[in-house]
């Protein structure tokens, strides 16, 4: 099978000849394999979330700061590369993947060599990775090539009478291919194999680590560090830091739902910076993580308060009022109520500039929230020009709110339609008017 290189070159590579120490606990189990020289912890997963998610492998705790790893990255293989230049150095390689692991005194252990191994192929001109394996380890060299130097020169060596096809011909070998190296790719289930195979690719010119997504358990994590509350810094911190740089939507959104959990009872100012955000809809694509920056920023509005909102945050908020999700829309129109006659301006325009009828729903409504002459007098100038009649029935409510009966009163010898004078006679002739 031709493979691709991209799995091995995004986790960066690191050196084989790295000094080693390793934290042992409980009966002899090691749960941690510290790489001194480059920064590269890795720790057992943590035991009630292995097997889970498909999770196999070590978690990366401390990486190396020029590589592409993260920490919490889940580290499935180590990979040695052997470069080879002559054809006892590409059969040595060959022999070192592919060949039985254990001694023969081992009888009874299990044999870790999976008989395969990576060959980097140099062909017409350009790099390209094809896996070689035999049927198990002890038939390794019946693999089905020849080489002259490091050129394959036949893949049907030992299969000249057979009319199945070798596995260099099944994986894609061809005659006139350049082996340039050779990788041994070992799976790590456990902090200990990764020591082993990582001790066994001491000689090796690169060493990479393979990664696997672990979404699941970040989120697991993630909903955990969210649960430590409002008083614990590094949870914000860090929830702050994942929906900020996370690469994977689903985490993203775990970490965003936690900060909305935790916005009625913060008072720290970062939140709000990052929620404010989060809320344009040039800069978070994510419809989800808005809707949670919106619904941080309207609990926020009630803990930091209307003075906590500088004019940028006030034209934030009434940039969101015209976002493509109604959900957003309609909880940055309750923040510009709780932030009052600042709000004005704002709430003005979107009544009158001909926006969507959601929208100008939504500012009627704000504004009857917020009270005063001000927005009394917007309301009446919205009243005379609306027509659509859900429209007129909001602003109707919103005057009753501050007070403009009087209004109310004259709006109704316009003749409004039998719906609309019914429902604003109510509104004038309640007790509360």
């Amino acid at each position: 099978m031709i493979k691709r290189l991209t799995a091995i070159k995004r986790a960066g590579w690191i050196c084989a000849a790295a000094l080693l120490t390793a934290a042992w606990t409980g009966c002899g189990e090691l749960n941690e394999w510290k790489d001194e020289r480059l920064g590269l912890t890795a720790e057992r997963l943590d035991p009630q979330l292995e097997d889970r998610w498909g999770a196999k492998g070590v978690a990366a705790a401390k990486v190396p700061p020029n590589s592409e790893l993260e920490p919490g990255d889940l580290i499935t293989h180590l990979a040695a590369r052997y470069p080879v230049s002559s054809e006892d150095e590409l059969e040595a390689a060959l022999k070192r993947a592919m060949a039985p692991q254990k001694r023969f005194w081992q009888i009874g252990a299990e044999d870790r060599s999976d008989a395969s191994a990576l060959l980097e192929v140099e062909r017409d001109g350009e790099t390209i990775y094809i896996e070689l394996a035999a049927r198990k380890p002890s038939e390794w060299k019946r693999h089905g090539a020849a080489f002259s130097g490091t050129q394959v020169s036949s893949v049907r060596a030992g299969y000249e009478s057979s009319q199945s096809l070798s596995p260099a011909e099944a994986a894609g070998v061809a005659p006139g291919d350049r082996v340039a190296a050779v990788i041994d790719e070992d799976a790590v289930e456990s902090v200990k194999a990764f020591k082993k195979a990582a001790e066994r690719a001491k000689n090796a010119a690169q060493v990479y680590v393979y990664t696997h997504e672990l979404a699941g358990i970040k989120i697991e994590a993630i909903r955990a560090v969210g649960q430590l509350g409002a008083d614990s810094p590094k949870a914000l911190d860090r929830l702050l830091a994942i929906m900020e740089r996370e690469k994977d939507p689903a985490v993203r959104r775990t970490a965003a739902r936690a900060l909305e959990a935790l916005a009625p009872s913060q008072k720290d100012k970062r939140l709000l910076e990052a929620a404010l955000r989060r809320l344009s809809e040039a800069h978070e694509p994510d419809v989800e993580i808005r809707r949670s920056a919106a619904s941080m920023i309207e609990s926020l509005s009630k803990t930091l308060g209307a003075k906590a909102f500088d004019e940028n945050a006030v034209a934030s908020a009434a940039a969101a009022m015209k976002d493509s999700d109604p959900g957003v829309q309609l909880q940055a129109g309750v923040v510009l109520s709780r932030l009052g006659e600042r709000s004005l301006p704002a709430l003005r325009s979107a009544l009158r500039a001909g926006a969507s009828l959601r929208v100008q729903d939504i500012a009627a409504s704000a504004l009857g929230e917020i009270g005063g002459n001000a927005a009394r007098q917007e309301l009446i100038n919205a009243l005379r020009s609306a027509e659509d009649v859900t429209l007129q029935l909001t602003i109707a409510t919103a005057l009753a709110k501050v007070g403009g009966t009087q209004q109310l009163r004259a709006f109704l010898q316009t003749s409004p339609s039998p719906g609309v004078e019914e429902f604003v006679r109510q509104l004038v002739e309640s007790p509360d008017s």
